[in-house]
């Protein structure tokens, strides 16, 4: 109806109500593109899952997309800026590849804290550690993280037989291995009750809240 990405964002947050400004890295047409282990090179995010081998690196085609209206303005301004969770080289990563925002993420005054995934993502994080998550994150677009959040709680046999059925597993957890990276980890109760294995927004608010304060 308004020929506008941003425009139309702004109309569905007003029908929403949503709290705050929702923008999107870019809004330029892009393909994500997976440079596997194996050196094959994999276009769309689909194939990326399917591909049946470990991802080395992402980039976007075309490189370098424009970004949005409004992004590197947010991200100097803020005073905390988080990554995830979700999906690492799918969703994370390719927001970091936009021009400019691996930059702004650099020099912001913001605390910078990524949320590590409860679970592995078959066909994408399979095998991969807290600390491999941090160091891809790194490796794309430099010193952006200063603090990695973990959850504490231990994940429940009954839940985790279901995920083991679909291939995904626990992140493992190394903090001396983080802390090499020179990326402070920090441990919280996050995890919400129920038969998925989820992050509890409450939790997680409360937590990202105490980091940004220096008190995690």
């Amino acid at each position: 109806m308004h020929g506008d990405f941003l425009q139309a964002i702004r109309s569905a947050s007003r029908l929403l109500d949503t709290r705050g400004t929702v923008l999107p890295s870019t809004v330029d047409p892009v393909q994500l593109v997976a440079e596997l282990e194996d050196g094959r090179r994999v276009l769309g995010e689909r194939h990326l899952v399917r591909a049946g081998t470990c991802v080395r690196r992402v980039f976007l085609h075309p490189s370098r997309p424009a970004a949005a209206e409004g992004v590197l303005e947010a991200i100097a301004s803020a005073d905390l800026i988080t990554l995830g969770p979700g999906s690492l080289y799918s969703s994370v990563l390719p927001n970091l590849l936009v021009d400019g925002v691996a930059e702004a993420l650099r020099t912001t005054r913001a605390r910078r804290i990524l949320v590590a995934n409860l679970m592995t993502e078959p066909g994408e994080t399979a095998g991969m550690g807290a600390v491999d998550h941090v160091r891809a994150v790194l490796e794309h677009a430099g010193p952006v993280v200063d603090v990695v959040l973990l959850n504490s709680t231990p994940l429940d046999a009954a839940r985790l037989d279901r995920y083991a059925r679909t291939g995904a597993e626990p992140v493992p957890t190394d903090l001396d291995g983080i802390r090499a990276l020179g990326v402070v980890p920090v441990e919280a109760d996050l995890l919400k009750a129920g038969h998925r294995l989820r992050h509890d927004a409450r939790k997680l608010g409360k937590a990202l809240i105490s980091v940004a304060a220096g008190q995690g």
